[in-house]
């Protein structure tokens, strides 16, 4: 098992969690008790919520997956000068179909 996610909440750690498995990877949250401990242990990487795959093979699909959802997520659509689709649109429909 190998840690791919740090969350800032239990409820992101879970959504991640939920990500990886809506692409067949198995994941498993822990640490989520430790949130309700806040104010009284230091928040660090290891106090946080964690997402954790189960299988050591997945581990590099999953960090990939994650680190282009966290692009994506930084990433805001600009209309084009012409005033047709959001710039990059074609791009996301490649990489989503790359992704399954």
């Amino acid at each position: 098992m190998k840690r791919v996610y740090v969350a800032s909440t239990p409820i992101d750690a879970q959504f991640v969690r939920t990500f990886l498995e809506s692409v067949g990877i198995l994941a498993t949250v822990r640490g989520e008790h430790l949130f309700t401990l806040r104010g009284l242990v230091p928040v660090t990487e290891d106090t946080l919520p964690a997402v954790w795959v189960t299988e050591d093979e997945d581990y590099e699909r999953a960090v990939e997956l994650l680190e282009q959802r966290e692009a994506r997520s930084r990433l805001r659509a600009v209309e084009r000068e012409s005033g047709s689709s959001p710039a990059g649109e074609d791009d996301w429909a490649e990489a989503g179909e790359k992704l399954g």
